[in-house]
């Protein structure tokens, strides 16, 4: 009876997964420097024709210059310096963790355009946010920034609004990146190059799966990987250690294998551990994002790693609506936490 009460309920949620049918695509070209805190953007933009029915703005950080390459269409301008709210993986919390501004955009087009709107803009801008303790709440982790671009790392995400941010709407995208050479970015989806070229490092991620929000995390890292069937484990350490990141390939592969049995099939290609360069402890699609401190602690690997690792099915390939509470958390928490106790 449990059993086929949980089935109910996974292809309930999943239905609601499936809902939106089709997605605003970004085709996303950053180049990403570091002494500078400053990222350079080219994003081809595909909005599908039975999106077009309404008026359609988007809104970016107010710290970039932006403009539009494509002829026949005009972006401008319509508002500035409004304050941010939180999307994505921070959409559950009540109030923004910075005082991050963003500006708003109008897209315009022919009257008698038919299809598939493609676009592309270009923008560029310093991202700096500082890294602040956490309010004492439902934060995912011991401190956070909605962006940061520095010597030390790199993180962008929804909060950043780096990429131009239309609605609530899931997204697909592609990502590639340059950075300084011996750095490496990590984003959600698979890697298809990773290669050294003209002093750079260059890495494409490709996200077909719907997503929330595009993630930009890169540092001077190194790699561990190993293969679990179909999936890719992976551990993106910024200090060298292959005892450390054995041990959670190891986890990684023996996880992988539980919730696959209890759950069903794994909903992406890789999961991966990165080490952050503040203290975090956060969940993302295909991959985890934690802090220095917290990837060394021994239990981690029987309690925060297994439930950021089975977030992949509850809350990152299922999605939440937060208007109507946070039900992933607790599922999590029901098969991670209290079921590896229980172990």
């Amino acid at each position: 009876m449990k059993f086929k009460l949980f089935l109910l309920i996974f292809f309930s949620v999943s239905i609601f997964n499936f809902a939106q049918s089709s997605y605003i695509h970004h085709e996303i070209n950053a180049n990403v420097i570091p002494s500078t805190s400053t990222v350079e953007v080219t994003d081809q933009i595909t909005v599908p024709a039975d999106l077009l029915q309404n008026e359609l703005k988007f809104k970016l950080h107010n710290a970039m210059d932006l403009n539009c390459t494509t002829e026949g269409i005009k972006v401008e301008e319509v508002a500035e310096n409004e304050k941010a709210h939180d999307v994505g993986m921070d959409r559950e919390e009540s109030e923004s963790g910075d005082d991050l501004l963003v500006d708003e955009y109008l897209v315009s087009y022919s009257a008698d355009h038919t299809g598939d709107l493609v676009f592309t803009v270009n923008f560029k801008g310093v991202i700096e946010s500082p890294i602040k303790q956490s309010a004492e709440n439902y934060a995912r982790g011991f401190s956070e920034s909605p962006g940061i671009i520095s010597d030390l790392g790199v993180y962008l995400a929804g909060s950043t609004y780096w990429v131009p941010y239309f609605n609530d709407d899931l997204i697909t995208f592609n990502l590639t990146s340059s950075t300084p050479q011996g750095w490496k970015t990590v984003s959600q989806g698979t890697r298809t190059e990773n290669e050294d070229t003209d002093k750079r490092h260059v890495d494409r991620w490709e996200s077909p799966e719907p997503m929330e929000e595009v993630f930009l995390i890169a540092a001077k890292f190194t790699e561990y990987d190993y293969n679990v069937g179909a999936v890719t484990a992976m551990a993106f350490l910024r200090t060298p250690d292959e005892g450390l990141a054995n041990k959670y390939l190891e986890a990684t592969a023996q996880y992988l294998e539980m919730y696959r049995q209890l759950i069903g099939k794994y909903p992406y290609s890789k999961f991966a551990l990165i080490e952050n360069f503040w203290e975090t402890g956060y969940g993302m699609a295909s991959f985890t994002l934690l802090g220095e401190t917290i990837i060394r602690f021994p239990f981690i690997l029987t309690s925060s790693y297994p439930h950021e690792l089975l977030h992949n099915w509850w809350g990152n390939s299922v999605y939440v609506d937060f208007e109507t509470g946070n039900w992933c958390e607790g599922l999590t928490a029901y098969l991670a936490d209290h079921l590896i106790k229980e172990q």
